[in-house]
């Protein structure tokens, strides 16, 4: 197999994802591509429905995870080049990837013809997303199997953005994770694996969002097999399910109300 991971440049749940899938598989993945967080052109509107989301000091809050885990990541890199030894914990999907010498490139648009050309000459079997970009079809169809991904959900419920606030503020019991291929449709393609997480009711947003990650980098290994195995899967029913956008600050003082939290995300 042939494999290349294209994913956000994000400290905290990233890694958490792909960490013992790359240790495992790191000989069959030719590459990794790492993209902002917030997409370039919609980098402002996205910081600004971020603190309108989870408020100032919540937003403070964040960006000192993020800078403090940015920090340990550069740590890790010193050491890394210094010694040779493998950090205990990765801070980006960047660093791991180094660390198993594979190699890692900046992806600033990754619906670009450039980029898609560039995927077609790795001869790749399958692409493992985690991007916050809609992918249109000339990346989508740049791998031999496709393009598997992650969404936070029991697709095709809460389609689209923020599906673990969405489910929260509707008073679900319990969150789940999808691994699916893609199509170009917004999360809609054969679905390969499901689990459900059960909500407890002290939890934070972030608390839930680590356990998903969590739980999805040890799925991972299972959804690429099956997608290697050549089985064919159904197809994501639409209109059985639902579809979310961006939170308003209503549902964010909702939600509150609600008394859920956002919480801080964890370093640990």
């Amino acid at each position: 197999m042939r494999i290349f991971i294209l994913g956000m440049d994000e400290p905290l749940f990233i890694p958490r994802l792909f960490g013992s899938f790359v240790e495992a598989r790191s000989k069959e993945i030719v590459g990794i591509g790492l993209t902002s967080i917030f997409p370039r052109r919609r980098r402002a509107r996205a910081l600004l429905r971020h603190i309108r989301l989870v408020g100032a000091l919540g937003f403070g809050r964040d960006l000192l995870m993020v800078l403090t885990a940015r920090l340990l990541d550069a740590w890790s890199r010193i050491m890394l080049w210094g010694t040779g030894r493998r950090p205990r914990r990765y801070f980006s999907l960047g660093t791991l990837g180094r660390a198993y010498g594979i190699p890692v490139r900046r992806v600033r648009d990754v619906n670009a013809e450039q980029f898609a050309n560039w995927l077609l000459g790795r001869e790749l079997d399958l692409i493992i997303c985690q991007v916050p970009d809609i992918l249109k079809p000339p990346v989508l169809t740049a791998s031999r199997l496709g393009c598997l991904n992650k969404h936070a959900s029991l697709l095709p419920r809460y389609r689209g953005l923020h599906p673990v606030f969405w489910a929260l503020l509707e008073g679900e019991r319990e969150v789940g994770v999808t691994f699916y291929l893609m199509r170009d449709e917004i999360d809609r393609g054969p679905i390969i694996l499901q689990h459900r997480l059960e909500i407890t009711p002290n939890e934070t947003l972030y608390e839930v969002y680590r356990r998903v990650f969590d739980i999805a980098g040890l799925m991972l290994p299972e959804a690429v097999r099956r997608v290697e195995s050549g089985s064919r899967f159904a197809e994501t029913r639409l209109d059985t399910g639902t579809y979310y956008s961006h939170p308003t600050r209503a549902d964010a003082r909702r939600f509150r109300k609600m008394g859920r939290r956002f919480g801080v995300p964890s370093l640990g």
